[in-house]
């Protein structure tokens, strides 16, 4: 999944930006932490304010990660049979712009 190219196959291929690299590491890196977290709290169950400390740090982090990620236009090419090269740009210029407004959208109004 660190490849830049997510779906190559005959018929259909997607390909990110090489940034996507630091979104996917990030997530990763995220996700071992919520794992070692999942661990402990498994081995000691009860809740204390570190552990949900760290838990609400996590939740903010990867919710800002998504964020950056829809943000970044991310997506550079669709290749889909019986669709003109054209029409893919036109699809993937408006898949990112609609991610990108989604979260202005969301942002602006949570003020």
């Amino acid at each position: 999944m660190s490849s830049p190219t997510v779906v190559n196959r005959s018929e259909v291929k997607v390909s990110f930006l090489p940034a996507w690299r630091y979104f996917f590491w990030g997530f990763f890196v995220l996700a071992l932490f919520n794992i070692a977290l999942s661990a402990v709290n498994l081995a000691r169950p009860y809740w204390t304010t570190r552990r949900a400390t760290f838990r609400l740090g996590c939740d903010c982090i990867g919710s800002a990660l998504f964020c950056w990620l829809l943000k970044a236009g991310i997506l550079v090419e669709i290749v889909v049979p019986n669709v003109s090269p054209e029409r893919a740009m036109q699809i993937t210029n408006a898949i990112n712009l609609w991610a990108g407004r989604a979260v202005r959208q969301r942002y602006w109004s949570g003020l």
